[in-house]
């Protein structure tokens, strides 16, 4: 996310709330902490946080990891938010503004959803766009959207069926 109040825009969007349960992931652990929110839980490898790590985990649950891995450090928070219970996650400013990034962990967690049948919803929040993720579990979705907001659907599973009503196009 690019700003402090964009930030605090998109949290708003995502229906976040104090009570929430947060991960801070990485830079997120800032972030979080700029809007008052204090994490219960982060992870990270630290890499963007630099020679301020320690003052910024203080008093912070958190799960150091390598950088030399295969898996994002947002896999690992979405991993310990399944042993925590959850069913659905908020995933705010994910992308830290490139693409490849924001690819790799649709296809990620994607993959991650399809192996956890009780994780069935993903929502991702950025500037200007947000991702649902949804199991095949969730059955039906519907999508409301204001006319005129543009709206893109891709199947990342094999067997998915979909179907459209008061689209412009149709598929």
């Amino acid at each position: 996310v690019s700003s402090l109040a964009s930030l605090r825009r998109t949290m708003r969007l995502a229906s976040w709330k104090r009570s929430s349960f947060a991960i801070g992931v990485d830079r997120g652990v800032l972030h979080l902490k700029r809007v008052g929110a204090m994490p219960q839980f982060a992870v990270g490898d630290w890499d963007s946080l630099g020679q301020q790590t320690g003052a910024f985990l203080a008093g912070i649950p958190h799960q150091t990891l390598s950088p030399r891995k295969n898996r994002s450090d947002l896999w690992f928070a979405a991993c310990h938010a399944l042993k925590q219970g959850a069913t659905e996650l908020k995933i705010i400013g994910s992308s830290g503004g490139r693409f490849d990034h924001q690819l790799a962990a649709l296809f990620d967690l994607s993959a991650l959803m399809q192996a956890h049948a009780s994780l069935r919803r993903i929502d991702f929040f950025g500037d200007d766009e947000r991702v649902t993720l949804v199991s095949q579990a969730s059955g039906k979705v519907k999508i409301i959207a204001k006319k005129g907001i543009v709206v893109s659907i891709l199947a990342l599973a094999e067997k998915t069926i979909v179907t459209l009503k008061g689209f412009e196009y149709a598929l």
